[in-house]
């Protein structure tokens, strides 16, 4: 099984697509690993800084130790187009951060806004938060 193949595995698992149920999150290395399509994330930036920036960024955030987890939001799959990776417009920071730190962190991917909370309920392989710990969001329009 390829890894876009697993990911999207991991996503219809949690109910992608289904009505009424929250949007998958998966890991960072569920998303990024053989990630090479543009369109997957940050797809409105110009210029897009590339997925491996991405994943790089994402992945120093997660290593800090006010951060639980760095979990991204799988919002659309097209299982028929095999170029097509799975859509994300969001990334989850699990931490003791605030907004203004985490803005901070990602001043180099751009998002539009970043935000408290699980947007649309909380993903069914959502960690449970440790003490201390709360959700903020990055979000890419």
């Amino acid at each position: 099984m390829s890894y876009r193949e697993a990911l999207i595995a991991k996503a219809l698992k949690q109910g992608c697509g289904v009505e009424g149920q929250p949007l998958p999150a998966v890991s960072l290395e569920d998303f990024f690993v053989e990630n090479d399509d543009l369109g997957s994330i940050g797809c409105n930036l110009e210029p897009h800084p590339g997925i491996p920036r991405f994943y790089q960024t994402l992945l120093s955030i997660r290593d800090r130790e006010s951060v639980q987890d760095v979990l991204v939001e799988i919002n659309e799959i097209e299982v028929s187009d095999q170029g097509m990776w799975p859509f994300s417009e969001r990334v989850y920071f699990l931490t003791r951060a605030s907004k203004a730190e985490v803005a901070t962190w990602m001043e180099e991917l751009e998002p539009d806004s970043i935000a408290e909370g699980y947007m649309f309920g909380i993903p069914a392989a959502a960690p449970e938060l440790l003490p201390g710990m709360r959700v903020l969001n990055a979000w890419w329009d």
